[in-house]
């Protein structure tokens, strides 16, 4: 601290690129930035076994029922209602999060609301 005073303060030594010298690396080096990972197989399989669990699960469930729930969470959405327990209910039906979205979605649409 005693050296950034003596050489003008921290603002002075950053408007002169001082700071990597008095941080041991030289001007200019920086930290390489971290780079996107390429797909790994690992991601191809996960998305295959997702896949199939969700295909796996839209059999299982009782489709009218999530139908309905689904119906009654656009219904409260559509009004002032609390749309917190028609979502559980939709949710507890076996509805998937993306269906519960796009129910929300088709009502409110996908910008800010305007009161």
């Amino acid at each position: 601290m005693d050296r950034i005073e003596r050489l003008g303060g921290t603002l002075t030594v950053l408007e002169h690129g001082l700071a990597g010298q008095l941080l041991g690396r030289p001007h200019g080096d920086r930290p390489a930035a971290p780079r996107p990972h390429p797909p790994h197989q690992d991601s191809l399989d996960l998305q295959a076994r997702q896949t199939e669990r969700l295909a796996k699960l839209r059999a299982w469930r009782v489709q009218p029922a999530v139908d309905e729930a689904l119906l009654r969470l656009r219904k409260a959405a559509q009004g002032d209602a609390n749309v917190l327990y028609p979502m559980r209910e939709a949710l507890a039906a076996r509805a998937t999060v993306g269906e519960v979205c796009d129910a929300l979605r088709s009502t409110w649409g996908t910008g800010p609301r305007t009161t």
